[in-house]
């Protein structure tokens, strides 16, 4: 997987998202890649989600055009689809259930 630049980031993501980039920095952080695959909405890109539950979708330069944290049903459906059904890492599970402040985190977990 390829690795994410910081270095390298849109206009948008600096300008216009500039709020969520914030927040991911102080909060969760960018983390390392973990799963991979084409945008089918547009090809030219490819979406990322990093261990600490943030999606990045960059071009075919590396750039990074946006950023958030996941979702736990888009984070498990980009998983999914890099590897099928193979069980996703316990550790990023709980990761993205903390970052979701879910029920499953306030009950099982965190209590």
């Amino acid at each position: 997987m390829t690795p994410i630049d910081l270095t390298r980031m849109s206009a948008h993501l600096i300008i216009d998202r500039k709020d969520r980039i914030a927040v991911i920095e102080k909060t969760v952080g960018w983390g390392k890649p973990v799963a991979e695959i084409e945008n089918i909405k547009n090809t030219n890109t490819t979406i990322t989600l990093t261990d600490t539950g943030v999606i990045v979708v960059r071009d075919n330069e590396n750039m990074i055009l946006t950023a958030w944290i996941a979702s736990i049903s888009r984070a498990v459906a980009i998983y999914r689809t890099a590897y099928g059904q193979k069980k996703m890492p316990e550790s990023l599970w709980l990761t993205l259930n903390y970052n979701n402040n879910t029920s499953y985190w306030k009950e099982k977990v965190a209590a």
